[in-house]
């Protein structure tokens, strides 16, 4: 057993506790939370970690939607329009899926030195799989199964499965097999009855884009929609597969995160994955985050549709983009997003710095004197990096 002393320990626990002068005594689990000085007398024999001055310890950042398999994206696609960019990633996705171990292997490197210690990573062809495996952050890996054409549907079912069956070769308690369904214009029913029967068979967690953009839902309507003649170039028999009702019901009895829903006037009682960088830049319209409490979850999406995959970059821009809300209340309602709901949605002891959860946990350095309890903006505005990153008590090499 170790302790960490901080200015602060920000635990994102029930009542958003944040305590001055604080520690936390933890080895693979957290052991006790409190004030330093009643700590470090309790446990006078430990070794103590001093974070300094102007320091935060809070709980590991969890990134709930990524797709490093397209990280080479910098110029390639078009951006302000959904329907364009798909178009655009159509036409480069030989160069798009030309991507190598190296660039996926050095946008985990970023996304850990910039304090995500759980990543959800969506993978469509298993190219991530290699590098996710490595890396010590606690992967949850969602094999993604997509296409329309029935002339292919045992061909795809095949793919699928053998991507799944290595991916659960490799399940541990850092690298946890999932299960993605791409979305409501891109999955033959066969398809998603198939995907979601191995999802229960296996326990698995599930997730899917779902109402992304306007056209997406005046697709489903059966309304003119210029997604047709887009989804024609890769199937010109596409077709309505699903109204919003039998789509969401398919997902009856799985836990699931529903990726975007800004189109989505049911968003209650769905756990929600908000990724307003990309939203933004595929002109989709802005979620009501009023409508989603404690199943808001945040994504970066991928680079196909952002610049960064740092979530601190992440909630910078849903501080901007959301301006309705007073500054601190959003600032909370984004810091939980990435960190307690996260944790309860993968159904993890992680995302809370309380006894019996695990020792994922950041720490930052602010540089300034802050009073956290009424600053906490300055936490994100102010963070690009972190100073430590610890999981399951083992500190990471950043």
């Amino acid at each position: 057993m170790k302790i960490i002393k901080a200015d602060y320990i920000l635990t994102c626990d029930d009542d958003f506790s944040i305590i001055k002068n604080g520690a936390m005594v933890f080895d693979e689990d957290v052991i006790e939370v409190g004030l330093a000085d009643y700590l470090t007398q309790k446990y006078s024999d430990l070794e103590i970690i001093e974070c300094g001055e102007n320091s935060v310890v809070m709980p590991g950042l969890i990134n709930s939607h990524t797709h490093l398999e397209y990280s080479k994206n910098k110029t390639l696609l078009k951006y302000g329009d959904f329907n364009s960019w798909l178009k655009s990633v159509f036409e480069n996705r030989e160069e798009l899926s030309n991507i190598s171990d190296k660039e996926i292997q050095n946008q985990l490197e970023i996304i850990k030195q910039t304090g995500t210690t759980t990543l959800s990573e969506i993978s469509s062809f298993a190219k991530s799989l290699k590098e996710c495996v490595k890396s010590d952050l606690r992967i949850v890996y969602f094999t993604e199964i997509l296409g329309t054409n029935e002339k292919y549907i045992d061909f795809i079912k095949e793919d699928f499965n053998k991507k799944l069956e290595v991916s659960l070769s490799y399940k541990s308690a850092k690298f946890i097999p999932a299960i993605s369904i791409h979305s409501t214009y891109s999955v033959h029913p066969i398809l998603m009855e198939y995907a979601t029967t191995k999802a229960k068979e296996h326990n698995m967690l599930m997730s899917t884009h779902y109402l992304e953009s306007i056209y997406e839902k005046q697709w489903l309507q059966r309304a003119t929609s210029k997604l047709k003649e887009t989804l024609s170039i890769v199937n010109p028999d596409i077709k309505v597969f699903f109204s919003e009702e039998k789509f969401v019901k398919c997902f009856d009895d799985i836990r699931t995160s529903f990726v975007h829903a800004c189109y989505d006037e049911n968003i209650e009682d769905k756990y929600i994955v908000h990724c307003p960088v990309s939203n933004r830049l595929l002109g989709s319209k802005k979620l009501d985050i009023s409508k989603v409490k404690t199943n808001l979850l945040l994504g970066t999406d991928g680079l196909s549709s952002n610049i960064s995959l740092s979530l601190w970059d992440e909630m910078r821009m849903a501080l901007m983009v959301h301006s309705e809300y007073d500054l601190q209340e959003l600032s909370k309602k984004l810091i939980l997003s990435a960190t307690k709901n996260a944790g309860e949605f993968l159904k993890l002891p992680i995302g809370v710095l309380e006894k019996k959860y695990k020792s994922d946990f950041i720490v930052l350095d602010l540089e300034d004197k802050l009073n956290l309890k009424e600053n906490l903006d300055k936490l994100i505005l102010n963070t690009k990096k972190v100073k430590k990153s610890f999981i399951a008590g083992e500190e990471l090499s950043l």
